[in-house]
């Protein structure tokens, strides 16, 4: 009797050591010196010049550590670190891609411009620039890593094999990887926000909108400037801006900008109404979640109306067809 105890709690002994966050997912023991193909989502030159070291690699010591990687067709990307050991240590990257615009204005210049008073020094990889967002308040990245833990961080499973088409315009992807020990795994999401009849959507949307608070949190930039392009007035619809190919969601409502700024004015806006406007104000990144709901990649946030025009088609005046 007593040996057969020992036996019975010796199997659970191992039972129980032998399960884990991970287990029942498709980790990778890098114990075993298993070889992993690199992660074409990753900016590993970014992580190296960081310090932060290849979190596929064995020789890497790590307890847990979760990397998120959020990309699209808009830049600048985003890049984020949660490290738990004593404590939980997060950071958040800004990134781009070396490369020049059509207008032989480089992104180097145009990211400048764009994330001035964000980030306090831009620096350079091989393949990349980036910079680290000055936090107006810093994350409690502690209660944020119980937070994701809490939304199946560790066994959320890979994209579903049919996706719904998305426009190349609004079409993002999020890269997870998560290290647990040595046990590793990663996962891809793209456009998740269209996913039908997968319960773990709401963990996935749940997770970017924690990456979006922390992002909430940096420094806003210094790009108040003054824009004109083509809106048809209404909040959240579109802002054309002239000379410029995107289209931004326009976060704002013509008739209050105008009696907020003297014009005697009374607008009847309808989506066939087209305005040229000059507007004085903001633009931020539409967030990557709310992309697919918008349509939009950027929003501009107008403070003041300079200039008002009455036109016949969403075309600002002077352009070519």
């Amino acid at each position: 009797m007593r040996f057969f105890l020992l036996v019975l709690g010796s199997i659970i002994f191992l039972s129980c050591k032998s399960s884990h966050k991970l287990t029942g997912t498709d980790y990778t023991d890098l114990g075993t010196g298993e070889a992993l193909i690199s992660n074409e989502y990753f900016p590993q030159e970014i992580a190296d010049s960081l310090g932060w070291g290849d979190l596929t690699s064995g020789e890497l010591k790590v307890n847990e550590e979760f990397r998120f990687t959020l990309k699209s067709s808009h830049k600048p990307y985003h890049l984020y670190r949660l490290k738990k050991g004593r404590k939980v240590e997060g950071e958040s990257i800004l990134f781009w891609p070396k490369t020049r615009t059509s207008s032989l204005i480089s992104v180097h210049e145009n990211m400048l411009q764009y994330l001035e008073g964000k980030c306090s020094e831009v620096r350079q990889t091989l393949s990349y620039e980036y910079c680290e967002p000055v936090f107006r308040v810093e994350p409690d990245w502690g209660k944020l890593y119980s937070t994701l833990e809490g939304r199946e961080i560790w066994t959320i499973p890979d994209q579903p094999s049919e996706l719904s088409a998305t426009p190349d315009s609004i079409r993002w992807v999020m890269n997870t990887q998560v290290r647990l020990g040595d046990y590793y795994r990663t996962y891809t999401h793209i456009n998740p926000e269209n996913y039908t009849g997968i319960d773990y959507k709401i963990n996935i949307l749940a997770i970017t909108a924690q990456l979006q608070l922390v992002s909430n949190r940096e420094e806003k930039a210094e790009n108040f400037n003054t824009y004109s392009g083509v809106t048809n007035g209404k909040r959240s619809s579109f802002f054309k801006p002239c000379g410029e190919t995107e289209t931004w969601r326009f976060d704002g409502s013509l008739e209050e900008l105008l009696s907020e700024s003297g014009y005697p004015a009374e607008l009847k806006q309808t989506d066939d109404s087209f305005f040229y406007v000059t507007v004085s104000g903001t633009v931020e990144d539409e967030w990557y979640a709310n992309r697919g709901v918008t349509g939009y990649t950027k929003v501009i946030r107008p403070t003041e109306i300079t200039n008002f025009v009455i036109i016949s088609s969403d075309k600002c005046p002077n352009s070519s067809p």
